[in-house]
């Protein structure tokens, strides 16, 4: 009987040492197969492939935007251009009329000046066809022609040209415009002021036509 129990004994022996082997191994399994925390956060970090294209539909739909954006800056530059090009051809063609209608108005006036200088000629002249040709009659007519001349220059002044003559016997190459030459035995007058022809005439200090003049040119030759 003691043998018995003895037996007995040892078998339950057996079994708790069997039942905390299988306990120890189930514990390490268990730790062996916990997952190592990098690749825990690796997976957790990875992304599917549906937020994958909903990352790159939003990337688009702002670059669509962008777009967008420069393109109506572009539509209004371009409608900004053509409005400044459109007043642009306005103003040229105002200032174009305006020029015209200055110009007109300038030639219409020195045209009504000398139609009455025209007329009040012709009246002079069939007046002396009538008279005899004596001295008095010349000197009457010679009044007359200055006359003329006096009232062209009147309508030149009415269009800010005048006449010029300029002073002295030293020669102004942008004023005077030499036309001839006369040879001197005098040196000391070599190209100097000898006979003025004509005035000269300027508008607002711009030269129109400068004044007509005859200069001394130096010859030993000239007896």
């Amino acid at each position: 009987m003691r043998g018995i129990r003895k037996e007995r004994y040892f078998d339950q022996g057996e079994v708790k040492e069997n039942m905390d082997e299988n306990e120890n191994s189930i514990i390490t399994e268990d730790v062996e197969n916990l997952p190592a925390p990098d690749e825990e956060v690796e997976e957790q970090g990875t992304e599917s492939p549906i937020e994958e294209q909903e990352v790159v539909l939003t990337k688009i739909e702002d670059l669509c935007k962008a777009v967008a954006v420069l393109q109506e800056c572009f539509d209004n530059k371009l409608m900004e251009d053509a409005h400044k090009n459109q007043m642009f051809d306005n103003m040229h063609r105002e200032l174009t009329s305006y020029q015209n209608g200055l110009l007109d108005k300038i030639i219409n006036t020195m045209a009504m000046d000398i139609i009455q200088l025209v007329d009040s000629t012709k009246r002079n002249i069939s007046i002396y066809e009538k008279e005899e040709p004596n001295e008095e009659n010349y000197k009457r007519l010679l009044r007359n022609v200055k006359g003329i001349a006096e009232d062209l220059q009147d309508i030149l002044y009415r269009q800010s040209i005048e006449s010029y003559s300029v002073p002295g016997e030293v020669v102004d190459v942008k004023r005077q415009k030499i036309i001839q030459t006369i040879d001197t035995d005098d040196q000391s007058k070599d190209n100097l002021l000898a006979v003025r022809t004509a005035d000269g005439y300027e508008k607002d200090g711009r030269v129109l036509r400068p004044e007509r003049i005859k200069i001394y040119k130096y010859n030993q030759d000239v007896k």
